[in-house]
C-alpha cells in the first residue's frame, strides 16, 4: 500500500513537470514594460534629528528578450532605473528643482542601476519586481515654476508628490512611463 502512494505521488509529481515544460515562454516584447506595484512609506529621525520619509517603490516589469540589468563591467555612469519627484500645487502637479543660485536648476530626479538579471548567453523573457527606496528630508530647499517664474519653497510635512518612472534595457530601448499614486509626507518624527 505504502508503495502504490509512492508510486501514485511520483507520477503526479512527474506529470505536474511534464506539464509544466510543454507551456510556452511568456510572449512579451523586446522593450520593457513597467507597472506600478505600490509602496512603503515611513517617516524617521537620523542620529542627527534630521527628520526624512522613505519610500520604496515596487515596480513590475517584464522584457521579451530578457536584456535588463547592468553589471560591474558596464560603465558606471550609466544607469538603468529613472524617477523624477512632482509637487501639488493648487490641485496640479509640477516637476520640482533643487534650490541652487545658479540657473538653469535641475529638475529633482532618482537614478540607479538595475542589477544583471539574466547572466546567461541565451535570449529569453524576464518578469519580476524592481524595488528601489528614496529618501526625502524635512525642509529640503526646493522651487517649482509658477507665473513664468520659479517659487521657493521647502519640503513638508503634508505635502502631496507624486513620482514618474521608466527603465531602460541594455539594447537602450525604454520603457513606458508609470505615475506612482499621490503621496502625502509624513516627516513627523
Amino acid at each position: 500500500m505504502i508503495r502504490h502512494k509512492i508510486i501514485y505521488s511520483l507520477l503526479a509529481g512527474l506529470s505536474l513537470l511534464g506539464f509544466a515544460a510543454c507551456q510556452d515562454a511568456p510572449d512579451f516584447s523586446n522593450t520593457p514594460s513597467i507597472e506600478y506595484r505600490g509602496n512603503l512609506h515611513y517617516s524617521f529621525r537620523d542620529k542627527n534629528g534630521v527628520v526624512w520619509d522613505t519610500i520604496q517603490h515596487v515596480l513590475r516589469f517584464t522584457d521579451g528578450d530578457g536584456n535588463i540589468g547592468l553589471s560591474d563591467k558596464d560603465d558606471p555612469a550609466i544607469n538603468d532605473y529613472f524617477s523624477e519627484l512632482y509637487l501639488k500645487r493648487n490641485g496640479v502637479f509640477t516637476q520640482i528643482y533643487a534650490r541652487l543660485a545658479v540657473r538653469p536648476a535641475n529638475p529633482i530626479r532618482y537614478y540607479g542601476r538595475i542589477p544583471l538579471l539574466n547572466t546567461t548567453d541565451r535570449i529569453e523573457p524576464l518578469e519580476g519586481d524592481i524595488k528601489y527606496g528614496v529618501r526625502l528630508r524635512k525642509d529640503t530647499p526646493i522651487e517649482y515654476p509658477s507665473n513664468g517664474g520659479f517659487v521657493e519653497s521647502t519640503l513638508k510635512t503634508g505635502d502631496t508628490i507624486r513620482f514618474d518612472f521608466y527603465i531602460k534595457d541594455r539594447s537602450g530601448n525604454t520603457s513606458n512611463k508609470v505615475e506612482s499614486p499621490e503621496i502625502i509626507l509624513k516627516l513627523d518624527q
